[in-house]
């Protein structure tokens, strides 16, 4: 069998391993809440003070390949997960890692093959660089790795069948409770094998994969994020760690999120479209500041979620603050072009997939009511097969929206177009042909609510070919019960003038109602029209003229 076919192979197995993950959430949610319960325990119980003790009175560990030891770890294929002691050999040393296995694996499910693969990717190399292995790597771009209890700096890396339960494959993780004593863990009724370490799955997945090989650099961030700031908010630290994943060279395959983009940013649901969800916005994040240096520093700032984005947005006077960028990110999301705007919306290390649109308009009238949560997006496209295309919001229950008009031309993304206010008149371009036209409808409110609005896309192709004619004037506007219309030096002897509502449907003709033309101004009566936008089609058989008018 081929080289090439053997890799196939397992990152197939990677792929379907990252399918069961999240096909069973119960399960997996059971991991989950024992990795946030020893975070709970260990800001309750741990005593910093008494660690430094501790250490301090140890005599450095050294181990060597052959020496052994048992390690408390989760036993999860059973549900609820119970604790489980096991025996286990080294079996690599490394500069800035050892290699455990445990003993009922050693073999079978993990030879010295797969154990020199492992030691390799912990010390020499990633799949994107051959200058540093993953443990200089994450020190280098997270910060160092902790030494809490056991006064060596290396880290343990134990092998073992985490196995399966009801779908779920487990891959991998970081337990807080091995950063206490034993006897502060036991406080909670857990087990602690009081030392820098991490549960790595040799059965049912295959250890040397890069799938596999990246979630251990994902959990190792979980390790060195954890050290810094025990009680960060849980979307900053996963989306650190999927960080990791991208700078190891082989991310979480982006999907679930481009086709539901109303995901609210800073919550937390174990699904897999949150784990997309935060990898994107700290990959973007990186790349729009200054590089890996700024998540070091967001891993080392003792403040959590967003005020720590902001207060590392402070220390390198960054000029926007956390809801333009995360507004700017929801268009790169569906951008990705680093050729437009000197790359402020795209990517210079993903491609992205296509997001999908919460709805495509291809007939006028276009009416949408919906929610969007807050910290999220909807992206609308819209037929081009109009003259001037009317857009119109309403936010009953307030928020903060951001909304922009995207242009393409031969799909390139040719210029965003800020919308201010509730409504827009987009004409058809005359300078370039639109290919496609999209809406990005950003909520970028920092809370967990959901808000509701509506838009309203209207083509006026049926009021003429026209634009809007600056040489004649329309006042009062708003209007109540009368406007007056001043043609300016335009000839107008025989007007007809017919009112259209938002929806380019005619609702007024005034061809007999206009009550007098003097020195080319006329009034008429606008008593019967209800409150709301109009737009007044002027015209005396030679030429049209286009007012929008509001009424009161």
């Amino acid at each position: 069998m081929s080289l090439n076919l053997i890799l196939m192979k397992k990152e197939i197995l990677f792929l379907l391993v990252v399918l069961f993950l999240f096909i069973s959430i119960p399960s997996f949610a059971q991991l989950q809440e024992h990795i946030d319960n020893g975070k709970i325990a260990y800001n309750k119980n741990a005593d910093k003070e008494h660690h430094q003790n501790v250490k301090s009175t140890k005599e450095a560990t050294e181990y060597i390949v052959g020496d052994t030891r048992s390690f408390w770890r989760y036993n999860l294929s059973v549900m609820p997960p119970s604790w489980i002691n096991q025996a286990a050999t080294c079996r690599a040393v490394g500069e800035h890692s050892y290699v455990f296995v445990a003993d009922a694996d050693w073999g079978t499910k993990m030879t010295q093959e797969d154990v020199d693969i492992v030691i390799n990717y912990l010390e020499n190399i990633t799949a994107a660089s051959t200058e540093m292995g993953i443990v200089e790597m994450d020190q280098t771009y997270f910060g160092q790795i902790p030494d809490e209890l056991d006064a060596d700096p290396k880290v343990i890396f134990y092998y073992s069948s985490l196995g399966s339960y009801n779908g779920s494959v487990f891959d991998g993780y970081f337990s807080p409770f091995n950063q206490m004593t034993e006897s502060e863990a036991q406080m909670s009724g857990e087990h602690s094998n009081e030392c820098e370490m991490l549960y790595m799955s040799c059965y049912p997945v295959d250890p040397t994969s890069l799938g596999t090989l990246s979630v251990l650099s994902h959990e190792l961030q979980h390790l060195i994020h954890f050290g810094h700031d025990s009680n960060e908010e849980s979307w900053v630290d996963e989306g650190c760690a999927e960080y990791a994943m991208v700078l190891f060279g082989q991310p979480d395959p982006i999907s679930s999120f481009n086709t539901n983009s109303d995901n609210n940013l800073s919550a937390w649901d174990q699904q897999y479209s949150d784990y997309v969800k935060t990898m994107l916005f700290f990959t973007y994040l990186s790349e729009q500041t200054t590089g890996p240096d700024f998540i070091t520093g967001l891993v080392a700032n003792s403040l959590n979620g967003i005020a720590g984005i902001e207060s590392e947005f402070s220390s390198i006077m960054f000029p926007l603050d956390f809801q333009q960028i995360f507004s700017n990110w929801t268009m790169a999301n569906y951008i990705d072009d680093i050729a437009f705007a000197d790359g402020e919306y795209g990517y210079a290390i993903l491609d992205l997939p296509a997001f999908t649109h919460k709805q495509y308009f291809t007939s006028y009238p276009a009416v949408k009511t919906t929610t969007l949560n807050d910290l999220a997006a909807h992206y609308y496209r819209f037929s081009i097969d109009f003259t001037a295309l009317e857009l119109s919001f309403q936010f009953p229950q307030g928020g903060e929206w951001d909304l922009n008009l995207i242009t393409f031309e031969d799909d390139i993304v040719k210029e965003i177009i800020p919308i201010f206010g509730d409504n827009i008149l987009f004409n058809y371009p005359e300078t370039y042909t639109l290919s496609k036209l999209v809406l990005v409808v950003t909520n970028k409110e920092i809370g967990t609510t959901t808000k509701t609005y509506t838009l309203n896309g209207n083509n006026l192709t049926n009021i003429g070919n026209i634009s809007e004619d600056n040489s004649v004037l329309v006042y009062p506007n708003p209007a109540k019960d009368y406007v007056t219309v001043n043609l300016g030096d335009n000839d107008f002897e025989d007007v007809n003038v017919k009112v259209f509502n938002v929806f380019g449907q005619e609702v007024q003709n005034y061809n007999s109602d206009i009550s007098r033309i003097e020195n080319n101004s006329f009034d008429i009566n606008t008593s019967r029209l209800t409150s709301g936008v109009y737009y007044l089609q002027i015209e005396n058989g030679k030429k049209v003229a286009l007012k929008k008018l509001v009424v009161e």
